[in-house]
């Protein structure tokens, strides 16, 4: 996407809401820079929602996202519990 964001291909001058699922995934896929980089350009006030199935807070990633996201609101999830 960056690629294509970069060459005028996908343009982000319209964008009002993006929601970005599996950031852990991407995290551990070595995707953080280019998520980064793409967050520096989506206009501020782009609605963002992240979602992650573990806490990403000692993640570049993580601080890029709080920077990019206005206002921020954090929800985490306690681990069900399974009886058996």
């Amino acid at each position: 996407a960056y690629d294509m964001i970069q060459r005028g291909v996908l343009k982000l001058n319209g964008l009002k809401s993006i929601c970005l699922d599996e950031l852990d995934e991407i995290s551990s896929r070595g995707f953080d820079d280019q998520l980064i980089d793409i967050l520096s350009l989506i206009p501020k006030d782009c609605q963002i929602c992240a979602f992650s199935s573990s806490h990403l807070s000692s993640s570049p990633l993580y601080n890029s996202l709080k920077k990019a996201m206005h206002p921020h609101i954090y929800f985490w999830a306690k681990k069900p519990a399974i009886y058996v």
